[in-house]
Formats: structure tokens, sequence, C-alpha cells
């Protein structure tokens, strides 16, 4: 499982990718640099840029550089990666900031536990390695971005079941597998399943 933000610039449609992303199946395009088959489907190998050339029908995926570092009062986007009793570890796909521009960028944070700046965050039994999440960072340290997902609008945009690993949907409340009919909790954002159109009208709250 990946990250896949979108973005309209210009009517054209920006996509951002993390290892492992279903990008789309061989039946459609070739799969072309920095991209690989998988059983049928296509999935990204590094972190970038999706590059789909429809004439020949070849999908790659462009190596992104960092522009920017994230600084305190941003928003990013990533994938948790890592998951213990205290800490969250999140590699960052992208940042956005207050004017909604779109800043593509690679790197971990932290996500700090029920301590510190993120006194009311939850605790790793309602995360799960590979959750798709929105977070807000609080401070830098030792040189890494410390995120919090306390707010309505901070949290898990999107998961799979940890059974049949089939898209988990919101249904009164609780995340949803109509696969194998198994339901589960997580730290949600107030838009779950809503992602991953750029541009959202984010809180900083």
């Amino acid at each position: 499982m990946g990250l896949v933000i979108l973005m309209e610039s210009n009517a054209e449609k920006i996509e951002i990718t993390t290892p492992g992303m279903e990008l789309s199946t061989t039946e459609e395009y070739v799969p072309g640099k920095n991209t690989m088959e998988d059983e049928g489907k296509i999935v990204s190998t590094i972190n970038g840029l999706v590059q789909r050339d429809d004439k020949n029908l070849i999908l790659s995926v462009r190596k992104m550089k960092s522009k920017v570092f994230p600084q305190p009062g941003d928003v990013v986007y990533g994938q948790i990666v890592k998951l213990d009793q205290r800490f969250a570890i999140v590699s960052i796909a992208a940042i956005c900031r207050s004017d909604d521009e779109l800043i593509y960028y690679h790197g971990d944070s932290n996500l700090r536990l029920g301590e510190g700046g993120n006194r009311r965050d939850v605790g790793r039994n309602l995360l799960r390695i590979g959750d798709l999440v929105r977070a807000r960072v609080i401070k830098i340290f030792r040189g890494t971005p410390d995120i919090s997902i306390n707010g309505k609008h901070y949290g898990v945009l999107k998961t799979l079941c940890d059974r049949c690993r089939n898209p988990m949907e919101l249904k009164n409340g609780s995340l949803y597998c109509d696969n194998c009919e198994k339901t589960d909790l997580r730290k949600i954002t107030d838009d779950y399943g809503e992602v991953l159109t750029f541009g959202d009208g984010y809180e900083r709250n």
C-alpha cells in the first residue's frame, strides 16, 4: 500500500506516489522506470511523480527532490512505516502550507503517541503500519519534524483491512471491510475516504 496525492494544476493532474502503491494494471500500461509488475498490477518502487505516456502506454515514476524542509504549522501527508508503544514513524510524501500549495517532499517524521504536544493523540491500537495520514508539524526536534494528529481534520485518511487487504470504508462510525465483513477502529480524519484530491480546506486546530 502506498500514497497517491492528486492536485489539479493548470488542468493537469499531478500524482505523487510512495513505494508499493498500485498505479495501474498491465492491461493498461507497460511498467516503465521505477515501477514493477506484481500479479498483473503496476506498482511504484520509489517516492516520486507518476508519469503516464499514453502514446506508448508506458507508466513510469520520476524521482522527487525535496524542495523545502517541513516547518511548525505545516500540514503533511504521509504513511506510517513503523509503530511501537510510544512512537509512529511517518514517511512524508508532501507538505501543504496555508496557501494550499503542494510541495513535494520525502523524509521521515516522528508521531509521539500520548505525550507532549500530542497528549490527546491515540495509542498504537488505533493506528496501523501502512495507514495513510494527514498530520500537522508541531516542532522540529533534533532535525526531525514532530507531528500531531490532534484535531478532527488530522489522522488516518485511508487504510486497508489487515485480514484481506481490501480498502476499509466508513460505516456507522467504524471502519468496515465489505469483502470479509471485518470492522476496525482508527483515529480517522473528518473526511476519511475522500482523499486524495488536493485543496481540501484543511484546518489548523
